[in-house]
């Protein structure tokens, strides 16, 4: 029998915004809106839609503000939908969105990147094995084949050529190759496979470790994981000094909007001579800095990999810190002065009353995404937090994403609802 289904129709209208996705908000002739990615306001654009979805057929008249695309496959790939946008507009609209999360009543200060091309230190990318290697299409299956990436930083550029060389060739299925900067800048390589893959899958990641084109490489396929040489990403911490990561765990992709982070989270944590808190602390970026001059400091981090690269880390320079392994919304066991916290994407959920329970001044809260950075500060607020400075981040141009910084204070007692104990 055939499907039922409903069949695609094609549309046309004008971006008028962006979503809170980061998507564009397109109004169709008739008044229907849809979300897609790819456009820019004051575009007029082809769109397919599918029910509720739609996704981006071409642009059938350009904004008078489009910049030239840096990168020749930028209109067909799904990493950088906003490639085209000028700076000030698209840091008009990353303030405005981290504006509206806030409620409208805190100032946003934005703080721009120095290079908006050549600065990313870590990517996802995916392959078909013998054929492809690129990015997913967003909301797809489909790999979109990348023969150079414009926004990589220069030595993962070369490695995604190598990999193309070497790599691809050999590969078996579908699967996701992880590349980021290892030991002395060098790449390090994560492989993900569905399938077993050849012997010589493993003798070319052993080749490109013993020439030194990579610092490690991990393969993982079949149940098992092989490792070459040193395949953990190491980053630089703000004082300048190496910072050990783990096997692609979690670090940010800017590393100059990274230092600009870390900074401004020292300067509204003040710790010097209290008690601090840092929940999802991941290897150290934030942690370090922290420990210099906190009288006490508590780091919490789920992943146990990381939590072992902190300690490291921590030693490396001789600073003290308890380190536990953890959720955080079993945390904290006793007050604290300062809570610093960086969740993942989707934000704080039940750590946001461990806060409250904390007794903290200050809450010094990072997030990677509005509606998760709107649902947080809701939670603080609730339990007695006010924002009182917030800042926005640029730490993927060429995207909607942004990162956002927001300091809280203690003004009130909490309400009843966030005072009810934890289950």
């Amino acid at each position: 029998m055939k499907s039922r289904g409903r069949s695609s129709t094609r549309a046309v209208g004008a971006v008028v915004g962006f979503g809170a996705a980061g998507d564009a908000c397109v109004e169709l002739d008739g008044g229907t809106r849809v979300f897609v990615s790819g456009g820019l306001p004051g575009d007029r654009v082809e769109v397919e839609r599918d029910g509720a979805r739609a996704r981006l057929l071409r642009v059938v008249e350009p904004s008078a503000d489009r910049e030239p695309m840096a990168c020749a496959v930028a209109e067909r790939c799904g990493g950088c939908p906003t490639m085209g946008l000028p700076a000030a507009l698209d840091a008009e609209h990353k303030t405005s969105r981290v504006i509206r999360a806030l409620g409208g009543d805190v100032p946003v200060e934005f703080v721009h990147a120095p290079t908006r091309l050549g600065y990313r230190r870590r990517a996802r990318l995916a392959f078909v094995g013998g054929r492809f290697l690129g990015f997913l299409l967003r909301r797809s299956a489909t790999v979109v084949d990348v023969p150079t990436c414009a926004v990589l930083v220069p030595a993962l550029d070369a490695a995604l050529a190598n990999a193309r060389a070497k790599l691809l060739p050999l590969l078996l299925g579908r699967g996701e190759l992880a590349l980021a900067l290892g030991a002395s800048g060098r790449p390090v390589a994560h492989l993900r496979c569905e399938l077993a893959q050849p012997e010589a899958v493993y003798r070319a990641l052993e080749d490109c470790v013993g020439r030194g084109e990579f610092a490690g490489a991990s393969l993982e396929a079949d149940g098992a994981v092989a490792r070459f040489g040193d395949p953990r990403e190491h980053t630089v911490a703000l004082d300048g000094t190496p910072l050990v990561g783990t096997v692609f765990g979690f670090s940010q992709v800017h590393d100059a909007i990274a230092d600009a982070l870390a900074a401004r989270v020292l300067e509204w944590a003040a710790p010097s001579g209290r008690d601090v808190l840092e929940l999802y602390a991941g290897h150290g970026h934030l942690t370090l800095g922290l420990a210099a001059s906190a009288r006490t400091l508590v780091a919490v981090e789920l992943a146990p990999a990381a939590c072992e690269a902190l300690r490291e880390n921590l030693r490396a320079r001789g600073l003290a810190g308890e380190v536990v392994v953890g959720r955080a919304e079993d945390f904290p066991r006793r007050r604290v002065g300062v809570v610093v916290a960086d969740p993942p994407r989707e934000g704080l959920a039940a750590a946001a009353q461990a806060i409250v329970e904390s007794g903290a001044t200050d809450v010094v809260l990072v997030s990677c995404d509005v509606r998760a950075l709107a649902r947080d500060v809701h939670a603080l607020r609730a339990g007695g937090y006010e924002p009182v400075r917030a800042a926005a981040f640029d730490m993927f141009p060429q995207t909607a994403h942004v990162e956002s910084l927001v300091h809280l204070t203690r003004s009130r007692a909490p309400t009843l609802a966030a005072t009810m104990p934890r289950r």
